[in-house]
């Protein structure tokens, strides 16, 4: 699956997702140059003292001068959260010029996509 999340100055943001098994790979990536700059995991984990309850481990790298790892890192463990399988994020944007502004509104709309996408995984839209 892949969709426009937002367009920033001309530039589209893509969000792509593919199953791998039971686990999802999410790329996040578009602007003017399209990297690698933070990559995020995130997946179930027992409680030891509660083996009934579960709670979302998550793990992240980013690389030196990128910013993008709080966003993997919310959406990783946003989808692992609500379907309860191990995500995996590699964010990298990158927009010339990108006002501050730009970044809120880039980030609201990668919030906004992600929850939306949830709502398909866990309707069984999305395979």
């Amino acid at each position: 699956m892949l969709g426009v999340i937002s367009t920033i100055r001309d530039k589209k943001v893509y969000f792509e997702l593919s199953r791998l098994g039971e686990d999802l790979s999410v790329q996040i990536h578009g602007g003017d140059q399209p990297h690698i700059g933070a990559v995020a995991i995130a997946y179930p984990t027992a409680l030891s003292h509660q083996p009934n309850k579960r709670v979302t481990t998550l793990s992240s790298v980013s690389l030196p001068g990128h910013m993008e790892e709080m966003m993997a890192r919310t959406i990783a463990s946003k989808i692992s959260t609500a379907i309860g399988q191990t995500v995996v994020v590699t964010c990298g944007i990158h927009i010339d010029g990108i006002s501050k502004l730009d970044i809120e509104l880039l980030q609201t709309d990668c919030l906004k996509y992600t929850q939306q996408v949830i709502v398909r995984l866990t309707e069984g839209e999305i395979g």
